[in-house]
């Protein structure tokens, strides 16, 4: 694989550390022409844009399985159920909001 053309590199919480485990993989001759291809775009090497993309797909899997205990869950319905009384500075967001949302309005019609 060519050497990255800059110092970019993979950063994710999983593989900031010392990389010293090996996988080998066999691909056909044009899914690796792609790959040296993406990677040079990117600026990464091969092996850093490989653990990029699989470990976005890795996220994804993992979370449609993330368990949390059944008195974390609790406890979130309950504060759900009863969420915290608006505060002054978000009242006034709020009403921000509001007045950005009409001169959008007004101004939309204005054209």
């Amino acid at each position: 694989m060519d050497k990255p053309m800059d110092k970019r590199r993979v950063d994710h919480v999983w593989t900031d550390g010392p990389r010293t485990e090996r996988l080998n993989l066999r691909v056909s001759p044009e899914f690796k022409a792609r790959l040296e291809q993406a990677a040079r775009e990117e600026g990464l090497s091969g092996t850093d844009l490989i653990v990029r993309a699989t470990n976005e797909q890795i996220d994804e899997i993992l979370m449609r399985r993330t368990v949390v205990s059944d008195e974390f869950f609790d406890g979130l319905l309950a504060a759900l159920d009863e969420p915290p009384a608006p505060n002054p500075q978000l009242a006034k967001g709020f009403r921000r909001l509001e007045e950005l949302r009409r001169a959008d309005v007004a101004q939309a019609t204005r054209r």
